[in-house]
């Protein structure tokens, strides 16, 4: 975070410390949708100072006073650095601060207006407007192990499942060895051979329409969270502007992903 304040008073102003406040925090993460077990240019710096933020789940209302060591000259201007950090959590941070710089004596505050930043800073902080890509991948996934299950059940001279309008809906309602659900390829002696590549399926295979339509709806909730939260800073840098305009476009797209696709 870069900083730069104006002493317009008289005297030399004595930067005391900078307050901290994180206003409200996210974390945007998603599991993967798979059906197996298988992300101020010009003012020199004359100072830097490390500021360590919270968790997400105990962000909100948090300050944090940071010592300082700066004297701005009468008529004169700062710039010094806050370096924001982390501990990293399975997602992406998002942060909305405030920022408070404590001066002279008296302890007068300069209050900045809320600040949107991500930890950590990436071009593109938050990974939205990727579910359609994701469930149209699911769905192929989901269509290839059954092709599968298909492929063995045939070589074997059992009916094939009817996975339209009767998919099976639990392990036990298949054949006892099938490669395709249990990970490997067949053998010659009617079980499986792991060759390293394939895995067994998850719950997702058996109950793909839920957990499409529980993968949309986290999509849906992270999307307008980041909405939200990107529309009350007052400044955010342009990454997470962009973040907000995708995630407002996916939230538009979302309701057509619901429909599943024909075999």
């Amino acid at each position: 975070m870069d900083i730069k304040v104006r002493n317009v008073g008289g005297q030399p102003a004595v930067l005391r410390r900078l307050v901290v406040e994180v206003v409200e925090a996210g974390l945007f993460r998603q599991e993967p949708l798979h059906p197996d077990m298988r992300t101020g240019a010009g003012m020199p710096v004359s100072g830097r100072y490390d500021v360590r933020l919270p968790p997400s789940y105990e962000a909100a209302g948090h300050r944090q006073a940071v010592p300082l060591d700066q004297v701005v000259p009468p008529s004169d201007t700062d710039r010094f650095l806050a370096r924001l950090g982390a501990d990293r959590e399975p997602g992406d941070l998002v942060y909305l601060l405030r920022f408070e710089v404590v001066h002279d004596a008296a302890e007068r505050r300069v209050t900045s207006s809320p600040v949107a930043v991500g930890v950590p800073v990436e071009d593109e902080i938050v990974r939205v407007g990727c579910a359609r890509e994701a469930v149209e991948r699911f769905w192929s996934e989901v269509e290839e192990i059954r092709s599968g299950v298909d492929r063995e059940m045939a070589a074997r001279g059992l009916p094939v499942p009817d996975w339209r309008a009767h998919p099976p809906r639990r392990r036990g309602e298949l054949p006892r060895v099938l490669a395709a659900v249990d990970g490997g390829v067949p053998g010659d002696d009617g079980g499986i051979v792991t060759d390293g590549e394939h895995v067994q399926v998850n719950e997702a295979f058996w109950e793909p329409e839920r957990a499409v339509e529980e993968y949309l709806r986290e999509a849906e909730e992270q999307c307008r969270a980041l909405v939200g939260l990107v529309a009350r800073a007052e400044e955010a840098p342009d990454s997470l502007r962009r973040s907000a305009r995708l995630a407002a476009e996916e939230l538009a797209q979302l309701s057509a992903l619901r429909s599943r696709p024909s075999r």
